[in-house]
């Protein structure tokens, strides 16, 4: 079998299979190759590819992706989000944040979560939720491997219930800048922040469960430090504004989190790929590729 040439960066296989719980293998083991200039999806796997302009404003940037893919889709997998996992306990909560928007989200998400909201038609408040997914109910899995020619694959899967919705809704989102990708996502209309990215030429990030089951602490933080990040969102800047593996783990490593969560990276490199464990305010572990035990 012919060997993937380095500069491919990553296979992540399994990525589209992130909600196709009722697929066959092979059907899952169907891939996306990330290269220089962005995401090539293997034919046979429909799942739409956009492209956002991070030269657009932040309110309007994700309105040609909604208008495409269609509102009344994207509206679907809010609904079923809120059905299935939001708890009634939280409502007083992101009701609250929800009305002072930029006193807890950053910009630009704060926007783009405005911006989302109307296009889709949406209560604002539902849309927060939908992207605190992640701190709310958390269920995702990943590896990163190396083979001996020192390729670096990185696959993950995702293990929300809803999977025929997430199925349904899932997208690849080019982010670019004056109309030359720079980072890519696995993700869900209607979702700004990125649980499985890649930056070409860069590295990769996927964002795993590391449930402690504590959505209130969760909330608490998120109201107590300003400077504690959705996990999302924090993976969307490193991808935006890092270059490098090396930078990305380390700012990964540093920067305060609202809720704990294994972080798996990968790099272009032989020997890239670590796994970082996160509590909310600091790491716990860092574990690279080839070592035999946790630091």
């Amino acid at each position: 079998m012919k060997q993937l040439p380095l500069h491919l960066l990553h296979l992540l296989a399994l990525l589209v299979a992130i909600h196709q719980a009722s697929c066959s293998y092979k059907d899952r083991m169907k891939a996306i190759l990330i290269n220089q200039q962005g995401v090539k999806v293997h034919p046979d796997i429909p799942i739409a590819v956009y492209n956002v302009s991070l030269n657009d404003m932040p309110k309007t940037r994700w309105m040609g992706v909604i208008q495409s893919f269609g509102p009344a889709k994207a509206k679907m997998l809010l609904d079923t989000v809120m059905k299935s996992i939001f708890p009634d306990e939280l409502r007083p909560l992101i009701d609250y944040v929800a009305g002072r928007l930029d006193d807890y989200i950053a910009q630009p998400f704060a926007d783009e979560l405005r911006g989302v909201a109307e296009q889709i038609g949406a209560d604002l408040g539902d849309v927060v939720f939908l992207n605190l997914m992640y701190e709310v109910n958390a269920g995702c899995t990943s590896i990163v491997v190396q083979d001996s020619q020192g390729n670096i694959f990185h696959g993950r899967n995702m293990d929300f219930s809803f999977t025929d919705v997430l199925r349904n809704t899932s997208v690849i989102i080019n982010f670019q800048d004056q109309q030359k990708t720079v980072y890519s996502a696995v993700t869900f209309v209607g979702y700004v922040g990125i649980l499985t990215g890649q930056r070409p030429g860069g590295f990769t990030i996927t964002v795993n469960e590391r449930d402690e089951n504590a959505k209130i602490l969760n909330a608490l933080v998120a109201l107590v430090d300003r400077k504690a990040s959705p996990v999302s969102f924090l993976v969307r800047e490193v991808l935006e504004h890092q270059n490098d593996f090396e930078t990305a783990v380390q700012v990964l490593t540093d920067r305060d989190l609202i809720a704990p969560v294994y972080l798996v990276i990968g790099g272009l490199n032989p020997g890239e790929g670590v796994l970082i464990t996160r509590n909310r305010l600091m790491k716990s572990d860092v574990w690279r590729m080839n070592e035999t035990d946790y630091k």
